[in-house]
């Protein structure tokens, strides 16, 4: 408290002592009243009768859902989804955990209506096969270890299955007389190793265009035949100039929704892979980075017009060619799953970069190799 100046009373002109003549002080401070929002992610409209691939592509649209798989029942009279949320076994991530479901628009002749119920699954390793296990779950909290409640079916007998189906398959034609045919791995291989695929193709969606009401054609491939493709991308930083102008700012790079924080203009091999690995849909990538050098003999390649960076993705959870393939009217992605956005990158007109702008001919771009 100011006693002595800045036109307060001063304690001299009392004797050196206050008195009951010093009013007291006020302070008044005004505070605003608020409530922090939070904005929920949400999904597109999804149809009442969805498909998987629809389901996955709108619950992947945000962002923080990572990789979804889905399958499709049907419940009585419309449709129910399994929905697990994945992501690489290096991932940090912690995915959205409680999803919420709006069934203002749905409309039935009795009672529209939707729900989400939480699942929770573990796998047990067991002993040996041929034998009844029986199995029972518990919840346990702070205060202790609750009641048990046993399963449905009481027991079952563990054995050999057969694996679940390939995933992420796909064609393209490569010529008048070939197509090529890629798949991802069965989640589940049945606890056998997974000695050969077989590939059937027809002129029917059916399969029945072939002798005795079967395919047409089919092809058996070795297990030990496969190997997975490692997708190469190259992602370029410059500036498209004629001139003396120098490159500045910063880039961010996302896959298949998943985005990094920003990267320097000139951001070394190792930082580019760093922040593509920690995304939670990414697990190994291989980097090297380029050069672009001035056209400007006095500058050659001292200051760089841009830089490129190669990546090899070597491990993602749906391996193989990462182009976005049109499953579903509810996707919103095109082209290659990885993207970059130059939004921060600047041009400079001082090799010392202290007059810039954001944009001008500072672009950014992925090309496939």
């Amino acid at each position: 408290v100011d006693v002595g100046t800045n036109g307060c009373l001063d304690a001299h002109d009392l004797g050196g002592n206050f008195g009951d003549v010093l009013a007291p002080i006020v302070v008044e401070q005004v505070e605003v009243p608020y409530i922090p929002m939070y904005e929920v992610q949400t999904t597109v409209d999804i149809p009442h009768d969805a498909s998987a691939a629809d389901m996955k592509a709108a619950i992947e649209s945000l962002s923080q859902a990572c990789t979804v798989n889905v399958s499709r029942q049907l419940n009585r009279n419309g449709f129910s989804w399994d929905i697990t949320f994945v992501e690489t076994k290096e991932s940090t991530f912690s995915p959205l955990l409680v999803i919420s479901v709006n069934g203002e628009n749905l409309s039935a002749y009795v009672d529209p209506g939707v729900t989400a119920v939480g699942l929770q699954q573990v796998e047990v390793a067991t002993t040996a096969g041929g034998i009844p296990y029986f199995v029972r779950v518990a919840a346990v909290n702070s205060f202790g270890l609750g009641p048990f409640a046993v399963s449905n079916p009481r027991a079952v007998e563990v054995s050999p299955q057969p694996p679940s189906e390939p995933v992420e398959v796909f064609i393209e034609a490569i010529s008048d007389e070939e197509v090529l045919v890629q798949w991802n791995a069965p989640l589940e291989s049945g606890g056998k190793p997974i000695t050969y695929y077989k590939i059937e193709y027809d002129e029917l969606s059916s399969f029945t265009g072939g002798q005795n009401g079967g395919p047409m054609g089919s092809v058996s491939v070795s297990s030990s035949a496969i190997h997975s493709i490692s997708d190469v991308q190259t992602i370029t930083v410059k500036i498209d100039k004629q001139g003396a102008m120098y490159l500045s700012g910063s880039f961010s790079l996302a896959f298949e929704g998943q985005s990094t924080g920003q990267l320097p203009y000139n951001a070394s091999p190792r930082d580019v892979k760093d922040a593509l690995e920690k995304l939670c849909n990414v697990g190994e990538v291989e980097v090297t980075r380029s050069i672009h050098c001035s056209s400007e003999l006095s500058i050659g390649c001292m200051e760089p017009d841009g830089y490129s960076w190669l990546v090899t993705i070597v491990s993602v959870y749906e391996i193989g060619d990462q182009h976005q393939r049109y499953t579903s009217k509810l996707s919103t992605r095109t082209s290659h799953k990885l993207s970059v956005d130059g939004s921060y990158l600047s041009e400079c007109s001082d090799v010392s970069r202290t007059t810039c702008s954001v944009g001008g001919r500072a672009v950014a771009n992925v090309g496939t190799t």
